[in-house]
């Protein structure tokens, strides 16, 4: 690989860096849009950004296709989960409840809430609603009578399959056995 070796091997951190970056302007210029869009534009951006530095560092610094396309593998491997930890950062804070209530407590007046203000601002039951009526106008739930079921997008399935695969990768174990050990402790 040479002298670029070093370049490539930093090549996933420089990209999530275009990630961070991108994502920070697009989130400014995109105000008051969905947050987690602004964050997809920005990884694809950035998964870009990777793509043409390995065509610009591989085709001379690799002996054959086959190691050009495992390192190619690895880099992108690499900048996926560089990119899951950023959005896993991102989503923490956009929604940590703990997080919310500390901001609404150090921008009141009188830096301070009752717990009956804090129950009023974050009922239960509104904070299902509002994700419950969020999931149906984005149409990841369709509501028939009084039932939820799964709508027409399926992002979040999907999410929720690759979230499992990981558990199990991760556990070796599928989450209903985690949910089932849990239950019977």
């Amino acid at each position: 690989m040479g002298d670029l070796y070093p370049l490539f091997v930093m090549s996933p951190v420089i990209a999530t860096a275009l990630n961070v970056v991108v994502h920070i302007a697009i989130n400014h210029l995109r105000r008051g849009r969905n947050p987690l869009v602004n964050l997809a534009i920005a990884f694809v951006i950035g998964a870009v950004g990777l793509a043409a530095m390995s065509l610009a560092i591989l085709p001379g610094n690799t002996e054959t296709l086959l190691e050009a396309i495992i390192w190619f593998l690895f880099t992108c491997g690499t900048y996926t989960c560089l990119g899951f930890c950023y959005f896993t950062f991102i989503n923490l804070n956009l929604a940590s409840l703990r997080v919310r209530i500390m901001k609404e407590i150090k921008h009141s007046p009188t830096q301070s809430l009752s717990l009956e203000a804090i129950l009023e601002e974050y009922d239960s039951r509104a904070i299902v609603d509002a994700r419950l009526e969020r999931l149906t106008e984005s149409g990841h739930f369709v509501l028939r009578g009084d039932r939820f079921f799964a709508g027409p997008n399926p992002l979040f399935r999907r999410l929720a399959l690759v979230m499992d695969w990981l558990k199990w990768a991760i556990l070796g174990r599928r989450i209903e056995e985690i949910r089932e050990k849990g239950a019977a402790s």
